[in-house]
């Protein structure tokens, strides 16, 4: 299946048998949840009490990483910390831990979620898959999002943004999503919306099926040359 080629309905369990999958690895914001916006915002609320004005469309392009990662490269220029003085070390992790909290401020109570769930869930679990969710915010606020949409009992493993070193497009998350799940890159299947999540979990060796439910439309995730491209999970049904 070549990089191009829109996922036809009710083939989720053909892509498991030809691609001999045992687990899926899914993104959270902009893959289950219609949560985005509000990433957004609370990089734009916290940029702006800084006095910094950084565009919507530069932010969300961004999405998929950690909010250190990206306001490093936003803020400061993409200097590592060495590079930084005191001031702008202490500056750069202080706005993102504020926007950490200012978007748990701004999870609403129910969370919209995306086409195709729970019923893609319901379905990799008579298939017998194993389900991980693998996340650039805080523990905290993926749990708030998953208990508030009432999904988190599906998944048996996550990793979110304390778990890695260096956040996606690096591999990392993603490998020790599968060692969470106990199973062999190669038998585990990604899903996520951004080209962050696309590279990652390539660079990686795992396969991926990009779904273009988030800030990355279909043609610019099918540049990166998933396994497919999907235009909701509902395709997958």
């Amino acid at each position: 299946m070549d990089s191009s080629s829109t996922v036809a309905r009710g083939v989720l369990a053909r892509i498991v048998q030809e691609n001999d999958i045992h687990g899926i690895i899914f993104d959270l914001d902009g893959t289950l949840t219609h949560t985005l916006n509000e990433h957004v915002e609370a990089f734009i609320r916290v940029f702006s009490s800084h006095g910094f004005h950084v565009d919507r469309a530069t932010i969300e392009n961004n999405m998929g990483r950690r909010p250190p990662d990206i306001t490093r490269d936003l803020i400061f220029n993409g200097k590592p910390d060495d590079e930084l003085d005191e001031k702008s070390r202490t500056l750069l992790y202080q706005m993102a831990s504020e926007k950490i909290q200012t978007f748990r401020s701004l999870i609403p109570v129910k969370p919209p979620i995306l086409p195709g769930l729970p019923s893609l869930l319901d379905q990799a679990k008579t298939l017998g898959l194993k389900l991980a969710v693998c996340s650039s915010t805080p523990l905290q606020n993926v749990t708030i999002i998953l208990e508030r949409i009432g999904l988190l009992q599906y998944f048996d493993a996550l990793v979110t943004a304390e778990d890695v070193r260096v956040g996606k497009p690096d591999p990392e998350a993603f490998l020790k999503a599968a060692e969470k799940l106990g199973l062999q890159k190669s038998h585990v299947l990604v899903i996520g919306d951004s080209i962050h999540d696309v590279k990652g979990a390539m660079q990686g060796g795992l396969k991926i099926i990009a779904v273009a439910t988030g800030k990355h439309d279909v043609s610019t995730l099918e540049a990166t040359h998933p396994l497919a491209t999907i235009h909701t999970l509902a395709d997958l049904l």
